[in-house]
């Protein structure tokens, strides 16, 4: 705030809402902090001449005792004024001096310091000139040998119309009130530009009653005044350029029109249709379809620069002959952008009016990536939006270049609730329209439907896809990085996690419904994955009975709206009835009121209903495992007893050790010596460590079981 030039910071207002809005809240401003400079907000307000803002701090009690000038240059390089007029230099001698006055009130000595303030004065060559100050200051423009003015000036009223100070700009006219003469600066920016700029009519008419040509070119940028009035939003001044000649056609050096300028500014459709208006009352034809250097028209600029498209806008554009077919430099359509967006409704107005125009649409136009305005609506998730495309005509097997499929972006993504009715309604229409869809179509990097519904995990989609006669013979189902590379287990929530853990359950649920049988490396990619999230840990951190502290809170909470089942029930049921009643579809109502539990049991809850979910999937797989690692020497029985004592996350350890492989996944191979040497005692290598654990244990379980048959066989 204090570090803001004056040319930026007029006045103290943002200093009196800073402090009256601190006095509400009763919180205190520390009036004398220091930057890492060391400087004080008074020293940077004086050193940046804010007489305003001086005077604020220093009611609030800046401390002055402590005050001092930093360096004998004090202003040096605060303020690059050579090319200011007098009149606004004297303004910022004015500043000073006003300092200085309020420092004195204060208890400041100056004394000492007057010779920085004088030396200021000096440097800006005040004391060089005389100026009778009961006169109103005017510029007198410098002339050259012939006599004739010389334009080539950089004035106080370029730079600030250029930094928006509008409010300025009028009193500087006074200043520079020779309107036949026309400072230009080294961008070729003028005093006619900037009374464009600043919506200054009645100054621009001046100029123009002169013989200003309205078409003045800024040479740095190629903008012409009506580009300039129509950018800051002064359609009065660009009526009045347009009524006095201005050229509506002409193009800057971004091959932007005015009327691009227009649709890229405003949704006020009233202005748009003035715009046309006058051009229509000069006969004046528009280049409606005009494409800036990226490939953009004004139809373009209309869509992508609004957060809400207003329909009158692009209505009157189409029915004044915009084309929705004409791409952008990235070959975006009308229609790319709009699928993109989402406005369903507008591209009904959009084949309406074409249609009255009897006008084409390229419904299946190509970007240069390949993609189609339906594969936008799939991938963003518009189901009306696809809807619409695919009942106007739309192709459900075009590729992109990268071999995707309408129906490959709709299993794509996992951030989309609706995919399931995505995928449905996209069957539904196909259908209708007695449309063949290649439900096997592979991308480049061999990748079906089918793959990329199971590693996003949409078990429904699944099911659709089966149903629909997906080809499971060449099916491998993904490595656990494929499940993760669109989650992060450090980030995503518990109830997500949760969720995930449910969605893969069920699609292999979906997968052995159709045939398709899991092996144990299948098994392992699961649990790693499941074990990723962490979630088995918070099950096994407090005791056992732990939700009955809390039960009957517990009891009030439903599991589902239309369900009776409670949390409290539902923690309580074994673990087959949670794996049979809790699906992925569960998530989707999840009680809300849970969270009135207390927040150390959300985690607790998640993890116990995560273990009690996979329980029958881990404890299936850890018992194959287990039968292998004992080289099935033991009955079943006795296994099934072993594997039951032992939670998921020993489970996943014992299969993880049973194929030798660490937790990271790297495989363990096996090197056999036949060096005669006599055999040395060796540290365990950590990654088989939890294998020896496990197989500790499991050892014990057989030995108690051994004893019992033992006793037995001798009673008998």
């Amino acid at each position: 705030m204090c570090g803001e030039s004056p040319l930026k910071t007029p006045d103290g207002t943002l200093a009196e809402m800073l402090f009256k809005t601190c006095d509400e809240l009763n919180r205190l401003v520390e009036v004398d902090a220091r930057d890492s400079s060391g400087r004080t907000p008074l020293q940077v307000a004086v050193k940046n001449l804010q007489p305003e803002l001086v005077d604020i701090l220093l009611k609030r009690g800046a401390d002055v005792s402590c005050f001092v000038f930093l360096l004998p240059g004090y202003f040096e390089g605060a303020h690059e004024l050579e090319y200011y007029d007098e009149q606004f230099k004297l303004d910022l001698a004015s500043r000073a001096l006003t300092i200085f006055e309020h420092l004195e009130k204060a208890g400041y000595d100056p004394r000492n310091d007057t010779l920085i303030v004088m030396k200021f004065f000096e440097e800006q060559k005040l004391f060089q000139q005389s100026v009778d100050l009961d006169e109103p200051y005017k510029d007198e423009p410098e002339v050259d040998e012939a006599g004739r003015p010389v334009l080539r000036r950089k004035t106080a009223l370029h730079q600030l119309a250029r930094d928006g100070y509008s409010f300025i700009i009028h009193d500087l006219f006074e200043i520079y009130d020779r309107f036949d003469v026309n400072y230009v600066d080294e961008d070729g920016y003028t005093h006619f530009h900037a009374a464009c700029i600043s919506g200054c009519a009645n100054f621009v008419q001046k100029f123009l009653e002169r013989g200003q040509d309205p078409d003045c070119i800024v040479t740095k940028t190629g903008d012409s005044a009506l580009h300039l009035a129509l950018r800051y939003g002064y359609d009065h001044v660009s009526e009045l350029l347009l009524k006095n000649g201005a050229n509506p056609n002409s193009v800057n050096k971004k091959g932007l029109t005015p009327l691009h300028v227009l649709c890229k500014r405003t949704h006020d459709d009233k202005s748009v249709e003035r715009y046309f208006e006058i051009n229509d009352e000069n006969n004046q034809t528009l280049r409606i379809n005009a494409q800036d250097k990226e490939g953009n028209t004004p139809l373009h600029y209309t869509l992508k620069y609004m957060d809400y498209c207003y329909h009158q806008v692009i209505e009157l554009l189409l029915r004044r002959g915009a084309s929705p077919n004409l791409a952008d430099g990235n070959g975006l359509t009308t229609l790319h952008v709009m699928s993109w967006k989402g406005y369903s409704d507008l591209a009904l107005k959009l084949f309406e009016i074409c249609d009255d125009r009897n006008q084409t649409v390229q419904i299946d136009a190509l970007d240069n990536l390949g993609r189609t305005p339906l594969h936008f609506a799939l991938n963003w998730g518009w189901p009306k939006w696809a809807e619409l495309l695919l009942r106007r005509g739309a192709n459900p097997n075009l590729a992109s270049v990268g071999g995707l499929t309408p129906l490959h972006f709709i299993c794509h993504d996992r951030n989309f609730k609706q995919v399931d009715d995505l995928a449905k309604m996209f069957f539904k229409i196909c259908d209708e329209k007695h449309q063949l869809v290649d439900i096997d179509a592979k991308d480049f990097l061999g990748r079906t439907p089918l793959d990329l519904a199971v590693q996003n995990l949409w078990p429904d989609v699944v099911v659709t896809l089966l149903n629909r006669g997906a080809d499971l013979s060449n099916f491998a189902f993904p490595s656990e990085n494929c499940f993760v590379e669109n989650y992060d287990p450090e980030e995503d929530s518990w109830i997500v996690k949760l969720q995930l853990t449910s969605r893969v359950l069920d699609v292999v649920e979906c997968l052995k419904g159709k045939g398709y049988e899991l092996d144990q490396g299948d098994a392992l990619k699961i649990m790693k994955f499941v074990k990723k999230f962490k979630m088995f840990k918070k099950s096994v951190e407090v005791d056992e009975n732990w939700y009955r502290n809390e039960e009957l809170q517990m009891k009030k909470i439903t599991v589902m709206s239309s369900s009776p089942l409670s949390l409290y029930d539902l923690i309580d049921l074994p673990s087959e009835e949670v794996a049979r009643r809790v699906t992925h579809a569960y998530f989707n109502d999840f009680p809300s009121n849970m969270w009135t539990l207390p927040i150390k049991y959300h985690e607790v809850f998640l993890g116990r209903l995560c273990e009690k979910l996979t329980r029958k999937f881990f404890r299936g797989w850890a018992l194959v495992f287990f039968l292998e690692t004992t080289r099935y020497r033991l009955p079943i029985l006795c296994c099934e007893m072993i594997i039951e004592q032992l939670k998921n996350e020993d489970l996943t350890r014992l299969c993880l050790a049973a194929t030798t492989q660490s937790d990271d996944g790297s495989e363990k191979n096996a090197i056999k010596r036949h060096n005669p040497r006599p055999a040395r005692t060796r540290k365990v290598p950590k990654k088989l460590h939890d294998y020896v654990f496990i197989h500790a244990s499991a050892s014990g379980y057989i030995r108690r079981i051994e004893i019992l048959r033992a006793r037995a066989h001798h009673r008998s």
